[in-house]
């Protein structure tokens, strides 16, 4: 039996979390692409989308797809709470039963991750890893339309927490769009409970990626070509405050 056919006997359940924060010139190509996604004959996907408190008309976009597809599905933040809580309200939805899932997928709501990762994310899984991420550093990976003090930014953080908190496999700890086995989800919120994730801001996704290391997650990653050029919405990022969250992290070196 073929490895294509063995997937296509036991189909995964594939939940992806969009954090959303005034996303609504995005959120249709996004969609679309995913869409297509959507009638991949190896899984069933779920998409679930947390809108951080908008201001502008992202809820109303999201909506206009929730009444056309039902694997689409909305939750509101009345306020904006950070990119952070928008990840920590998804899995939290996902590990209560709520929405279905084996396999759980987090990416950007504003177009620079394409969907088309999520085949080979989902594939690195079903081989027995717990975690994969997209990665712009390994062979293959590319970032187009990134900024040089974004890059020097991206790829500094990974190099500084390489260096003070290894996690084998790992090359690229700051990139958000990555596939959980939901076991090791499960695992992560019950050793720390509502500390899984405590940061608010880009670095919550580092300080996930550590949390679950520390507790014997096994990590590979794929290659990504990263589109920056299709961002049309300014970035929300705050540098110097992200660059001074990286060196917060180090502390966890510390936890068991």
């Amino acid at each position: 039996m073929k490895y294509g056919e063995v997937l296509l006997k036991s189909k995964r359940n594939v939940a992806v979390i969009l954090p959303a924060y005034n996303e609504e010139k995005s959120i249709i190509p996004l969609f679309d692409k995913l869409i297509r996604v959507a009638g991949n004959p190896f899984f069933n996907l779920r998409i679930l989308v947390i809108d951080d408190g908008s201001t502008d008309r992202t809820a109303e976009m999201v909506n206009c797809y929730v009444r056309a597809f039902p694997f689409i599905s909305l939750y509101k933040h009345e306020e904006n709470r950070g990119l952070g809580a928008a990840l920590k309200t998804g899995i939290e939805i996902i590990l209560s039963g709520t929405i279905p899932a084996d396999i759980v997928i987090t990416m950007d709501c504003d177009n620079t991750h394409d969907p088309v990762f999520i085949q080979s994310l989902v594939q690195k899984i079903n081989q027995g890893y717990d975690i994969a991420i997209a990665s712009r550093f390994v062979l293959g990976g590319k970032e187009l339309g990134l900024s040089r003090l974004r890059k020097f930014l991206s790829r500094g953080a990974s190099l500084f927490l390489r260096l003070f908190i290894s996690l084998k496999g790992v090359t690229d700890y700051s990139c958000g769009y990555r596939a959980y086995n939901i076991s090791i989800l499960q695992a992560g919120w019950n050793k720390y409970k509502e500390q899984l994730i405590t940061s608010c801001g880009f670095d919550c996704m580092a300080e996930l990626l550590i949390k679950l290391g520390k507790i014997g997650a096994k990590i590979a990653e794929v290659p990504l070509v990263l589109h920056y050029e299709r961002k049309v919405e300014q970035s929300k990022m705050k540098i110097v405050r992200t660059i001074l969250s990286y060196f917060r992290l180090v502390r966890l070196r510390a936890i068991r």
